[in-house]
């Protein structure tokens, strides 16, 4: 049930030099700067973030505090005008009233709750008191309890019981956002780990460390029980409004050696981790690596500036429904479910992903794996060419010693062309309608599949999965690293790929401005079933402000 509100106070004149009734009050929120004109009257209105983080790091979530804490700064603010009280007459009142999710919203004033939660319930009105003498504006600060609750202030001028005029604005938390590959990389982390000769990523965390420098992040492999499945662990996303910045932190049900991770390493002030699921249900289809988000697209005449969120699942096995129940609610990047269970692994980044490309209409293209261009490319190579890695024994290689091993097997043959046939052609249309893609912004990646041992007659990647890539962006630069094909004879990534017909190839398909860089996951990730986006995560600078740009695709209005 509603609190009383605070008993009505008989406001004074605060300007003598006017008559009593000659003008009257000017009932009015001022917004801070960054809003033009009349903003807060139309919806979202005065918009903020969820106040999940703990600025005063106690471990408790700020929101849950009973008094504002030291240093908090996640609270969006508005201002009332003196000339509020500006020709007042003695029977008549101001009042601030607050509808719509007015448990999950709080209004501060000089450090006090006025609106909305309060201990044992909520305050629905607040009569605004006098100002003090002298001062021009009153400052009042709100508060919100989660992602994309939203509400209604209403200040009226009473006289008795009848209300002679009013303003209203809207006050809208932030939904939350998760990154896609076309934004600025901020930050970057592997998984470091050295086992000896035929287990480690040296290559790979040195080509990271040599190109993307201080921005990059090697975690220390052994404190985490070498799981080097960084991505598959947390998914970045953020909350923003202006002024205001949070980085989320989506810590999945995995639950593995990296679980704690985040809470030890990235947990501070404006950032914040959060999980939704069950993780005694938990499957291969609730790690991160199927969580994926396009760059921005228009489907159907609907503009989605943050992208679609896509994932991988079907009606038998899926991720846990509250995650994706969650993101669905937060309506701006409208997610998808494509089947990826076919897949021993079932994680939908082991056959897409999308490059920045400035001469594509939409700034990107769209990477598929194919298994015919991989076919094409083995049919104009040497039948006799060795394959050094491919020719090892399992665990460390494939038993293929040379091309010919590829093109000689009617088996592999046919399972590919049946994986073509059944998934990659229907899902690849699938994913050109949900995302508006034509032909020409498809890149195909040439690819092939195997059956591996204990996968119970699901694939998995037989050359090393190269859509299965990560994207830095910095300023003009872009950075892309992928899985080393090995089409050759060398076993090190530090020889022979100029001689790769594989590599000539992918190079040849992508965008020209992109810096290429294939790494050496053999051994730790592609005979582990996984490749270089499985290892590699990143945080990245939100591109656009939801509250401008994506308002069409907002729940109604409260």
């Amino acid at each position: 049930m509603p609190l009383s509100a605070n008993v009505w106070l008989a406001p004074a004149l605060l300007v003598v030099l006017f008559l009593s009734g000659c003008l009257a009050p000017e009932l009015a929120f001022t917004l801070p700067e960054d809003y033009a004109e009349g903003a807060g009257g139309e919806y979202p209105g005065l918009v903020g973030i969820p106040n999940l983080d703990d600025d005063n790091e106690n471990g408790e979530v700020d929101w849950e505090e009973a008094a504002l804490v030291e240093g908090e700064n996640d609270l969006s603010s508005f201002t009332l005008s003196a000339a509020l009280f500006r020709g007042l007459q003695r029977q008549q009142r101001i009042r601030m009233v607050l509808e719509g999710a007015t448990s999950a919203i709080r209004v501060w004033r000089d450090g006090e709750v006025v609106l909305g939660k309060v201990e044992g319930g909520y305050i629905e009105a607040h009569s605004v008191a006098p100002f003090e003498d002298g001062e021009e504006e009153v400052l009042y600060r709100v508060e919100f309890e989660d992602f994309l609750v939203a509400g209604r202030l209403r200040l009226e001028l009473h006289d008795g019981d009848e209300v002679l005029a009013s303003d209203e604005i809207y006050v809208t938390a932030a939904p939350l956002i998760l990154n896609h590959h076309l934004q600025q990389t901020e930050e970057v982390w592997l998984l470091e780990l050295d086992a000896g000769p035929s287990y480690n990523n040296r290559q790979m965390v040195s080509a990271y460390e040599e190109v993307l420098g201080e921005v990059f992040t090697a975690i220390d492999g052994p404190s985490y029980d070498g799981d080097v499945w960084v991505q598959d662990e947390f998914q970045f996303g953020w909350t923003m409004a202006p002024g205001l910045r949070n980085d989320i932190v989506v810590d999945s049900i995995r639950d593995r050696s990296l679980d704690e991770y985040p809470e030890q390493e990235l947990l501070r002030p404006d950032w914040v981790v959060r999980t939704w699921g069950d993780s005694s249900q938990v499957n291969s289809l609730d790690s991160f690596g199927n969580l994926e988000v396009s760059p921005p697209v228009t489907v159907d005449g609907v503009n989605y500036p943050f992208g679609r969120i896509y994932y991988g699942g079907a009606e038998f096995l899926h991720p846990d429904r509250q995650l994706t129940d969650f993101l669905a609610s937060q309506r701006v990047q409208r997610p998808f479910e494509i089947d990826t269970t076919w897949l021993c692994v079932s994680h939908i980044d082991e056959v897409s992903s999308f490059v920045p490309d400035p001469s594509a209409p939409r700034g990107f293209r769209f990477v598929w794996a194919d298994t015919r261009s991989a076919w094409s490319l083995l049919e104009g190579m040497e039948p006799s060419a060795p394959l050094g890695r491919y020719s090892l024994p399992f665990p460390g290689g494939h038993d293929l010693p040379d091309v010919a091993a590829f093109l000689n097997s009617q088996q592999l043959r046919f399972l590919n062309e049946e994986i073509q046939e059944d998934y990659l052609d229907p899902l690849l249309e699938q994913m050109k309608t949900e995302l508006g893609l034509s032909d020409d912004e498809v890149v195909l990646m040439p690819a092939l599949f195997e059956e591996p041992v204990g996968c119970l007659g699901l694939v998995a990647a037989l050359i090393p999965g190269m859509a299965n890539l990560f994207v830095s962006n910095r300023g003009d630069q872009t950075d892309v690293f992928l899985a080393d094909p090995f089409m050759r004879e060398s076993l090190s990534s530090a020889a022979g790929q100029d001689q790769d017909p594989f590599i000539a190839d992918v190079t040849d398909r992508m965008p020209p401005h992109i810096n290429f860089h294939f790494v050496d996951d053999w051994s730790m990730y592609h005979m582990a079933l996984g490749e270089v986006h499985c290892g590699s995560n990143s945080t990245r600078t939100p591109a656009a402000h939801w509250w401008e740009t994506a308002v069409h695709l907002l729940p109604e209005a409260p």
